[in-house]
C-alpha cells in the first residue's frame, strides 16, 4: 500500500525530477526513465498508477510543477496534497544526501529461519533488501552468496564499510576462503535494532516464512525416490540446469544419463535478459522436446531431475508463466513414456547435475553459439 510520494529535484541526482515512494513501511528511490518527451505527463501516469494500490496518498512537490499538472493530480482519487514530508521520509532523504557509503548486515531469526536485512547507501541511492538461508547451506556461504548479490548494486565493489550485526559472524566471515573474491576492503560492526525491523517489515518476513514452509512440502513431495527407478528396466534420468549471467546472456544444458553413464548431452543459448526461472523452465521443456524426439521406444520411463523449486512450484500450480503450460501440453502428449519430474538439491556435489550446469554456463561464456 502506497501512503506518500515526495517528488523532488537535484541536477546533482537526475536531469528529471525523481521521486521518493513510501510502501508498506518502507521507501524507494525512483527516477524517470532516462529519455521522457514530456515529464509531466510521465509523472502524471505514476501518481496515477499509485492511486490504485492506495487508500489514501499523501503527496509532497518540492520542484517547480506547472498549475496544470497539478491540477490534474487534483482530479485523481485518493491523492492529497501535503505541505510537508512526514518525519520518516525527512530522515530518509537526510540519509540519501548523507555522504557516507555503507553496507548494513543485520542478523535474526524467525521461525527457525535466518535472515539477513540488508541496506546499502550506494552514493546517492540507497537499497533495501532481505535474505533467508533456504538452502540450509553454510552460514559462511550464505553470507558470501548475500555480498555476492550486494556488489551487483555497487558495481562490484565493496571499497566502503561492510557492517556487521553480529562480531562473531563478522570474525568467522573473515577468515572463510571464499571472503576473499567478494573483496570486501573494510569490515565493523553496527547496532541493529531487531524488534524495530521486524515490526516494520512484519508482512514481508510472514511471507517469507509462509514461502519457505510451502517450499518445504513441495520438496518432500518433489524429492528424488530411489525406489521409483528400480522399478522400471530401461530408466533414464536428465539432468535439466538453466545459467542467466550479469550481462543478460543465458543458457541452458542438458544431460541424459542411463546405468549411470552419460547417453547424451546438449546446450543452448537462450534470449538474452531472461530471468533465471524462465531459463531453468526452457532447460525443462527442451529435455521433453528431445525425449518426444529421440527417446520413443529406447526407454519405459523418463526421470527428470530439477534443481529448481520454483519451475516445479508452477507446474504443480498449474501456473502460465515461465513456459510451464508448454511442458504441461508436452507432459500429456507425451504417453508412451512415464515422465516424473522431480527436484534436487543444486550445488550439492551431484556430478550430473554439475556437468548441466557447467554445460549452461560455458554456453553464456562462449561468443560463438
Amino acid at each position: 500500500m502506497i501512503s506518500e510520494v515526495l517528488i523532488m529535484m537535484d541536477h546533482k541526482v537526475s536531469s528529471y525530477p525523481f521521486m521518493f515512494i513510501k510502501k508498506h513501511n518502507k521507501i524507494v528511490f525512483k527516477k524517470l526513465n532516462s529519455i521522457v518527451f514530456d515529464v509531466e505527463e510521465a509523472l502524471l501516469k505514476m501518481l496515477n498508477n499509485f492511486s490504485k494500490f492506495s487508500d489514501k496518498l499523501s503527496l509532497v512537490i518540492q520542484t517547480e510543477l506547472s498549475e496544470n499538472f497539478k491540477d490534474s493530480v487534483s482530479k485523481i482519487q485518493n491523492i492529497e496534497f501535503s505541505e510537508n514530508p512526514s518525519e520518516s521520509m525527512q530522515v530518509h532523504v537526510k540519509n540519501f544526501y548523507n555522504d557516507e557509503n555503507y553496507v548494513n548486515l543485520g542478523e535474526f531469526s524467525q521461525s527457525g529461519l535466518s535472515f539477513i536485512a540488508v541496506k546499502i547507501k550506494n552514493k546517492q541511492r540507497i537499497v533495501e533488501k532481505l535474505y533467508f538461508n533456504r538452502y540450509d547451506e553454510d552460514y559462511n556461504r550464505f553470507v558470501s552468496r548475500v555480498l555476492s548479490h550486494v556488489r551487483a548494486f555497487t558495481k562490484k565493489k565493496l571499497d566502503f564499510p561492510v557492517r556487521f550485526s553480529n562480531k562473531e559472524t563478522m570474525e568467522n566471515y573473515k577468515n572463510f576462503k571464499w571472503a576473499k573474491k567478494v573483496q570486501v576492503k573494510q569490515y565493523a560492526l553496527f547496532d541493529f535494532n531487531v524488534n524495530e525491523y521486524i515490526s516494520k517489515n512484519e508482512k514481508e518476513i510472514e511471507n517469507r516464512i509462509k514461502s519457505e514452509s510451502y517450499n518445504q512440502e513441495l520438496k518432500e513431495k518433489y524429492s528424488v525416490n530411489y525406489e521409483d527407478v528400480k522399478k522400471y528396466k530401461n530408466p533414464i534420468i536428465v539432468y535439466p540446469d538453466g545459467a542467466v549471467f550479469p550481462n543478460g546472456r543465458s543458457g541452458i544444458g542438458v544431460v541424459f544419463v542411463e546405468n549411470d553413464q552419460v547417453l547424451n548431452f546438449f546446450g543452448k543459448s537462450t534470449d538474452f535478459g531472461i530471468s533465471a526461472n524462465e531459463c531453468e523452465s526452457i532447460a525443462i521443456y527442451e529435455t521433453l522436446m528431445y525425449a518426444k524426439q529421440h527417446l520413443p521406444f529406447h526407454t519405459d520411463y523418463l526421470e527428470i531431475r530439477t534443481d529448481s523449486l520454483n519451475c516445479i512450484r508452477n507446474i504443480d500450480e498449474g501456473n502460465d508463466v515461465d513456459n510451464t503450460m508448454k511442458i504441461k501440453d508436452l507432459l500429456e502428449e507425451i504417453t508412451w513414456l512415464d515422465i516424473k519430474i522431480c527436484w534436487n538439491k543444486g550445488h550439492s556435489g551431484i556430478f550430473h547435475n554439475e556437468m548441466a550446469d557447467i554445460i549452461a554456463k560455458n554456453i553464456c561464456l562462449s561468443e560463438n553459439d
